[in-house]
């Protein structure tokens, strides 16, 4: 019996209310089997994402690696003399970063160790002379912070604790292993993709040519390609962003003679990738190991950045980011609240290209609308008419 249009609909309508009543009514079971899912797919998703950054830096190589050359060898090396300059890239700027942090963050604790026991014998010293009464004076004086006094009450613990705590190491250990794992599985999946990416785009072109209507596909395509142009322009704009504020921290931190200019200024960096809040973080870890040194300089060090901040989401963020997004101030504070809620950190970072896709798909399909109702010039004219909305004659 064949079943007409009108009935197809009526099915996947009825069909589609029972699936999303039986997702609420075991919605517990849901979650679970989606996090299983994504965790069985997660090195193929971290690949998928590796991939996409790479492709960004592939691209700039491949745009001067012998563009007008005719040579086979140079054809045919191309691509994978791009991909290895593009993994050895992001491998030099992770291998520099932690070479500069690691050892200032050694220091540092090496500088606590000193200094804890030094600034509790000075609150004794305070306590024994201030106070009168003696339970806090003897409270206070009983405080040891030395490494001997430490080491009976780690042995004790390391014995009593002993079997929780191999449990915890050998689970520890193999979480690392897995995660290792995860990302070398996730960088070969990387490469291949890189390799085949234009086969890959014509199997999904013939994919939604075979299955779909042109008219969507036309809009599917139009909307990843407006996906695509808003996510690798924030990508390159939020990186640029980075490491100019990280270079502006560093040299402000090296002539104001403050510590760890190093590593603060790599950690600034780094924690600016997330917008707005990222620098806020950075701020805090970075008077943390100035403290250490100096509390002086570790408030002065807060003024220094709040100052940095300020001049750099007035004159260097909106010309960089703002303009690769697109996205004015106030949505990118919504997608940064809204993502970072839902999110946490990951988050923030996909909060705002995926607030300035929507706005812009958002704002296409508006204006599209217009046209079709032939009311643009009658809007033009509305003075109440904000600027949410760009007319396109």
């Amino acid at each position: 019996m064949l079943i007409n249009k009108k009935s197809k609909k009526t099915i996947l309508i009825i069909a589609t209310l029972v699936l999303a009543c039986l997702v609420i009514k075991y919605s517990t079971v849901a979650v679970r089997f989606l996090v299983h899912i994504i965790d069985a797919c997660f090195a193929l998703i971290l690949g998928g994402i590796i991939a996409y950054i790479l492709n960004i830096i592939m691209k700039k190589y491949e745009s001067i690696y012998f563009p007008k050359s005719q040579r086979k060898f140079v054809k045919k090396s191309k691509r994978a003399v791009c991909i290895i300059l593009s993994l050895l890239t992001v491998l030099v700027i992770v291998v520099g970063i932690v070479i500069i942090v690691i050892p200032e963050l050694y220091k540092c604790f090496e500088i606590l160790s000193d200094t804890v026991p030094q600034f509790v014998d000075a609150i004794k010293s305070w306590v024994n002379e201030n106070i009168t009464a003696d339970f806090i004076r003897d409270k206070v004086n009983s405080i040891d912070f030395s490494c001997k006094s430490l080491e009976p009450a780690l042995l004790g613990f390391l014995k009593v604790n002993s079997s929780e705590i191999l449990n915890s190491v050998i689970s520890v250990t193999s979480s690392i292993a897995g995660t290792i794992a995860d990302i070398v599985i996730a960088v070969i999946f990387a490469v291949y993709i890189l390799f085949n990416k234009e086969k890959l785009l014509k199997q999904f072109n013939k994919i939604i040519t075979a299955y779909g209507k042109p008219d969507r596909n036309k809009k599917l395509i139009n909307y990843l390609k407006i996906t695509n142009k808003t996510f690798s322009r924030f990508i390159i704009g939020q990186c640029t962003d980075a490491l100019i504020l990280g270079c502006l921290c560093f040299a402000g931190m090296v002539i104001l003679r403050f510590p760890y200019a190093g590593v603060t200024a790599a950690v600034v960096g780094l924690t600016a990738l997330i917008p707005i809040v990222g620098a806020f973080i950075g701020a805090f870890i970075g008077a943390f190991l100035i403290f250490t040194v100096s509390p002086f300089k570790a408030i002065m060090f807060i003024v220094f950045l709040i100052i940095l901040q300020q001049c750099e989401q007035a004159f260097i963020y909106p010309k960089i980011v703002g303009k690769s997004t697109g996205l004015p101030g106030m949505w990118v504070l919504a997608g940064i609240t809204v993502g970072g809620g839902l999110f946490g950190i990951v988050g923030m970072l996909i909060g705002v290209p995926i607030t300035a896709t929507v706005y812009k798909i958002l704002q296409q399909s508006v204006n599209s609308r217009i046209k079709e109702k032939k009311i643009v010039k009658a809007l033009e004219t509305n003075k109440e008419l904000g600027d949410t909305i760009i007319i396109k004659k």
